[in-house]
């Protein structure tokens, strides 16, 4: 058996990740883009900062955003915090296990907690014109 400390997760085009920055050595949430060559390209989320960088600077994302359902870009409904009514919304972001949602009929943004989030119902009736 590998001792655990030798197992090291492979990482694919859309993992969300914790990246070692370049110019700070800080560890940032990041979105890995591309693979090429042993490189990953990546997005830090939290400010839009790219690079390339090697495989001994990712690591899983530490916390509950690993065990999170939706990742950035996913269509989902959202329950808007102001009137509690569901609308479709895409997820911009993840925060501190949050997801930052944009609402996509009226362009409003917040940030919610997956107790409000469910998968996009098709050929849902826009709230407005619900009873």
């Amino acid at each position: 058996m590998i001792p655990e400390t030798r197992i090291r997760p492979v990482f694919k085009a859309g993992d969300t990740v914790e990246g070692q920055f370049t110019e700070d050595d800080v560890w940032y949430v990041a979105k890995i883009d591309a693979v090429t060559d042993g490189q990953y390209a990546v997005t830090y989320t939290e400010y839009g900062n790219k690079e390339t960088i090697p495989r001994e600077r990712l690591r899983p994302l530490a916390g509950v955003a690993s065990a999170l359902k939706w990742k950035v870009g996913d269509t989902i409904e959202g329950q808007f915090t102001e009137d509690e009514v569901w609308y479709v919304a895409k997820i911009d972001n993840i925060v501190d296990g949050k997801y930052a949602v944009t609402y996509t009929e009226y362009g409003n943004s917040e940030v919610i907690p997956e107790s409000r989030t469910r998968p996009a119902q098709s050929g849902r009736i826009p709230p407005f014109l619900e009873n």
